[in-house]
């Protein structure tokens, strides 16, 4: 275990060693050149030796003082050096964003220009795969996926829920004749959803609406070839 002074202290000692200046010193760290005395009289007592020679000018360093400057001298250069590269480097990090395939090109990536307004300085990496990446082992740092209910683990916000309705070519209804109840739908092939198992499990595909469209009545506010609105128990929203 190290056993070192007071941070301040060596701070302290550093800047007016480097100043060859008390009130210097006190200038750059913000504080009066009596704090900077004492500092270094804190510091003259740990180490046990006379750090500067008391004499009213110039500021001299004792022998023990010479030896000790150039090592907290480079010390302090070399990490004002390592925090600068960490700021550097944090800086040119995006900000890691993954969504859905189909939300990450029709809804995401139209909106980036605007986005891009307001934070020109954010490096920015969208990442659309219908993959659930793992937030907690540091794959991505903001998902946005659908899902029934919030992680507990994570924050979590809804942007907006999802709304599912059944669509037909309005050459279907002029052959079969309109279609007023949901059950109604059973009397033609459903499309099912393809795609990554993650997200067939959170969006309905034809088979859902099978089950759910047997004895639930739709209503249609259109007469309009075509158009269907869907039932409210028909409708399956995620957030």
């Amino acid at each position: 275990m190290r056993k070192l002074p007071p941070l301040r202290a060596l701070h302290a000692f550093e800047a007016a060693a480097r100043h060859h200046s008390f009130a210097a010193a006190a200038n750059e760290l913000g504080v009066t050149p009596t704090a900077i005395s004492h500092q270094i009289r804190q510091l003259e007592e740990a180490c046990g030796v006379k750090l500067f020679q008391r004499r009213p000018r110039p500021l001299l360093l004792t022998s023990a003082g010479a030896r000790l400057y150039p090592a907290l001298r480079n010390g302090f250069d070399a990490l004002a050096t390592a925090m600068a590269l960490l700021a550097e480097e944090d800086a040119q990090t995006p900000l890691r964003v993954t969504s859905p395939n189909a939300f990450a090109s029709k809804w995401l990536v139209p909106r980036l220009p605007k986005w891009r307004e307001e934070n020109p300085t954010v490096a920015l990496e969208i990442i659309g795969t219908d993959a659930v990446l793992d937030v907690r082992a540091g794959a991505t740092d903001v998902a946005i996926r659908y899902a029934r209910k919030p992680p507990l683990d994570l924050m979590a916000h809804e942007v907006f829920r999802d709304t599912f309705v059944p669509v037909c070519s309005p050459r279907l209804l002029e052959q079969h004749g309109p279609i007023e109840r949901a059950a109604d739908l059973l009397r033609f092939p459903l499309i099912t959803m393809t795609g990554s198992t993650a997200i067939r499990k959170r969006r309905p595909g034809g088979n859902g609406w099978r089950s759910r469209a047997r004895l639930t009545p739709i209503s249609i506010p259109s007469k309009r070839p075509g158009t269907l609105a869907s039932a409210r128990s028909c409708t399956r929203s995620t957030p």
